[in-house]
């Protein structure tokens, strides 16, 4: 399965934010639309970096509550990895895994065009092993089938 049949499954609506905005919006983004993480895009939708949870959570333990009064910039995590819509779910599980990622936005042509969780991937690689598992039971079935007719 690809990162384009996924997306097509679940939509490619991403949220994103400036460098610029508040920490304390963010946390209310992702408060109101109960999502884990907002891409920060340099403003031609290039992704400037990601914040999740985890970056407020340590950037309140790090710096006290007054964090919500600054700039997402200053937390954001930066040198964001990124896949294409042709990658297949099995590259990205391992790309996840080891790289201790749970998003990743999509890249097409330079253009931000959606995102993939880890739970969107691990969804994809299990319709994708269930369908293999059809594919040889069926194989497997179809030979005994044949020797009950003769």
């Amino acid at each position: 399965m690809e990162v384009i049949e996924i997306l097509g499954e679940k939509g490619n609506a991403v949220e994103t934010a400036a460098p610029a905005t508040l920490i304390g919006d963010i946390v209310e983004t992702l408060a109101d639309k109960k999502i884990g993480v907002i891409v920060i895009t340099d403003g031609n939708s290039k992704p400037a970096g990601i914040v999740s949870e985890r970056d407020i959570v340590n950037g309140l333990a790090n710096q006290g509550a007054g964090i919500v009064d600054k700039p997402v910039s200053e937390i954001m995590t930066t040198g964001v990895e990124t896949c294409a819509p042709d990658e297949q779910v099995t590259e990205l599980m391992v790309k996840m895994v080891f790289g201790r990622m749970r998003h990743l936005p999509v890249i097409d042509d330079g253009e931000l065009v959606g995102i993939v969780s880890i739970g969107d991937v691990v969804k994809g690689g299990l319709q994708e092993l269930k369908t293999q598992s059809d594919i040889i039971n069926g194989y497997l079935m179809q030979p005994m089938a044949q020797q009950g007719n003769d």
